[in-house]
C-alpha cells in the first residue's frame, strides 16, 4: 500500500492547496458549485489533509466543523484522481472521527452522495432519514457510530444460543462432507517426494520447492447441484475456488486446466463461458484440459498452477496465536445454496487487489498460517487448519464478523467467495487487520489458538462450551492427528 500522512492543516500554503484540490473536484469536475465551494463554515473548520510520501503531494482532504453544541459536521471529502481506491478516503474519515471525538463530539454527521453511501456504511456510519437534495444534488444524511467500525454485525450470544449454535453446526451436511477426506490417508502418505523434495499433503495447495520458491498445485471439483442449476455460475466458481486456494497459500496463480464431462451439450457453452470470464477476471490463462459430451451426468473439475516466494500454510499455527477471520461483507446469497457472492460485484481491479493482500502478508512476514474458507464454511476451515497444526482454539462467538441480515449458524457453514482464516502472532494482528480493512473488508480477531486440541465457543459473559475435540473426533483424520492422539 502507498504511504500517506494524515494531518490537520496548519499552514496557509497547505490550506490553499487543499482549497485548490476541492475546487478541481467539486467545482470543475463534479460541477456541484459555481466559482468556489468555500463557504462560511471554512474559516472555523478543522481541515485535514492526506499527504503522499515521499512526494509530499496533497492527494486528499476533508473538513469538520462544529454545528451546534456537541454536533459536528464532516464534508468536502476529496481524493485526487488516481487515489480513489478507498484507502485515502477511509483514513481521512477515520482521522476526522477521532479528531472530533477529542473535541467532545457526541454526534457526527455528513451529507453523502448516493454512490458513496455504501463506503460510509462499511465504516460504520448509518443512514439518517430519506435522501434529500443538498446543493442541487441528491445526498443522504449519514451519522457516524462514534466507536470502532468495519466489524460486521455483532451477535449477542447467550449460553442458550451457543448451545443451539453448536447443535446446528454438528448437524450440518456442509461440515460433515469434509470427513470424506479421512479415506485419502488409507491410500496416500501425508508426505510425497517430487524430484527429491518433500511435499506435504493437506494444505489448500501442494507446495513444491522450486528455484528458491515454491510451485503450487491444486484442484477443485464443482458442487453437482450448482452445475445442474446454474452452469454459467458453476464455470465461474470453478475458477474462483482454485484461485482462492493459490492465494491462501501466499501465492499467485499461473494457469489453469479444466476437465468437463457434459451430459447436456446445450449447457456446455454456458459452463465454458463461466470459466472463460473468471479466467479473464483473475488473469489466469486456460492452457488446456479435456472435454467430453458423452457423460451420463455432468462433472467439472479445474486444476491450477501457481507460485509463491514464501508460504502461508495450515501447518504453521502456534499456541497463543490470534485466530483472525476476513470476509467480504457486501454480497448476496444464491438461492438454494450456501454461497455468499461478495466478489462478482467488484471491479476486476478490486477483486485482484483484495486477493493480493495474501501474498503480501507472506512476503512481508506478517503471517505464515492461513486457510481459504471453503464449502465447509468458516467453522470447517478453522477445524482443518487446527487439525493440520495439531492445535485447538477458543472461538469468541460474539466477535465473528457476519454480514448484515445473515444468521450466525448459517454464516459459519457458508462459502463466502472471498474468505480466509489466519493464525497470527499477536503482535502482528493489528497491522494485518489494517491491510484488509483498508479495502473495506471485514477482518476481526475471533479467538486464540491453544495447545489443547479442543475447540471451544466462548461468549462475552465468559460462558465456554466444547464444540469439537480434535484429539478424539478427528475432522480430516490426517496421519499426524492420529499419531498425536495415540501418544
Amino acid at each position: 500500500m502507498e504511504k500517506f500522512e494524515f494531518k490537520i492543516i496548519a499552514s496557509e500554503e497547505d490550506l490553499k492547496t487543499y482549497y485548490k484540490l476541492r475546487e478541481d473536484i467539486f467545482v470543475k469536475e463534479q460541477k456541484i458549485f459555481s466559482g468556489t465551494d468555500i463557504d462560511e463554515y471554512d474559516e472555523a473548520a478543522i481541515h485535514i489533509a492526506a499527504i503522499e510520501k515521499p512526494s509530499e503531494r496533497m492527494v486528499g482532504g476533508v473538513r469538520c466543523y462544529n454545528l451546534e453544541g456537541n454536533t459536528w459536521v464532516g464534508g468536502r471529502l476529496s481524493a485526487a484522481p488516481g487515489y480513489r481506491n478507498g484507502v485515502v478516503g477511509r483514513y481521512l474519515v477515520k482521522f476526522a472521527v477521532e479528531t472530533v471525538k477529542t473535541k467532545g463530539c457526541e454526534r457526527f454527521i455528513a451529507y453523502v452522495q448516493p454512490q458513496n453511501v455504501k463506503f460510509f456504511e462499511r465504516l460504520n456510519w448509518k443512514r439518517s432519514g430519506e435522501p434529500l437534495i443538498y446543493h442541487g444534488k441528491p445526498h443522504q444524511l449519514m451519522e457516524a457510530e462514534l466507536g470502532e467500525g468495519g466489524e460486521g454485525v455483532n451477535h449477542k450470544i447467550t449460553a442458550g444460543v451457543m448451545k443451539d449454535l453448536i447443535k446446528s453446526l454438528h448437524r450440518s451436511a456442509r461440515l460433515s462432507e469434509k470427513n470424506n477426506i479421512t479415506n485419502v490417508w488409507n491410500f496416500f502418505p501425508q508426505f510425497a517426494r517430487v524430484e527429491g523434495k518433500q511435499v506435504r499433503l493437506g494444505d489448500d495447495a501442494a507446495a513444491i520447492e522450486h528455484d528458491g520458491g515454491y510451485l503450487l498445485a491444486a484442484a477443485e471439483s464443482v458442487y453437482q447441484p450448482l452445475l445442474k442449476s446454474n452452469p454459467y455460475l458453476a464455470g465461474r466458481t470453478s475458477v474462483l475456488t482454485n484461485v482462492n486456494d493459490i492465494y491462501s497459500m501466499g501465492g499467485r496463480p499461473l494457469a489453469i486446466l479444466d476437465v468437463l464431462c457434459s451430459a447436456d451439450i446445450t449447457k456446455t457453452d454456458e459452463i465454458l463461458s463461466g470459466i472463460h470470464d473468471n479466467a479473464e477476471r483473475y488473469n489466469v490463462p486456460v492452457i488446456g484440459g479435456h472435454l467430453s459430451g458423452e457423460a451420463s451426468e455432468s462433472t467439472l473439475a479445474v486444476f491450477i498452477l501457481g507460485k509463491a516466494s514464501r508460504l502461508l500454510s495450515s501447518f504453521n499455527a502456534r499456541e497463543g496465536d490470534d485466530l483472525v477471520m476476513v470476509v467480504g461483507g457486501e454480497g448476496k446469497f444464491y438461492s438454494g445454496f450456501n454461497f455468499w457472492d461478495s466478489s462478482s460485484g467488484l471491479s476486476k481491479t478490486d477483486a485482484l487487489r483484495h486477493l493480493e493482500i495474501l501474498p503480501e502478508l507472506a512476503e512481508e512476514e506478517l503471517a505464515d498460517s492461513a486457510k481459504d474458507i471453503s464449502m465447509a464454511g468458516a467453522i470447517g476451515s478453522i477445524l482443518m487448519l487446527l487439525e493440520c497444526s495439531q492445535k485447538g482454539a477458543e472461538i469468541h462467538a460474539d466477535d465473528i464478523p457476519v454480514p448484515s441480515g445473515v444468521g450466525l449458524a448459517e454464516w459459519l457453514v457458508t462459502f463466502p467467495s472471498y474468505g480466509f482464516v489466519l493464525s497470527l502472532r499477536a503482535e502482528k494482528t493489528s497491522r494485518v487487520r489494517e491491510k484488509f480493512r483498508d479495502f473495506g473488508l471485514l477482518c476481526k480477531k475471533i479467538g486464540e489458538v491453544s495447545a489443547e486440541r479442543k475447540v471451544y465457543f466462548k461468549n462475552k459473559n465468559g460462558h465456554r462450551k466444547l464444540f469439537w475435540d480434535l484429539g478424539r473426533g478427528y475432522y480430516m483424520k490426517t496421519p499426524e492427528s492420529k499419531e498425536a492422539a495415540n501418544e
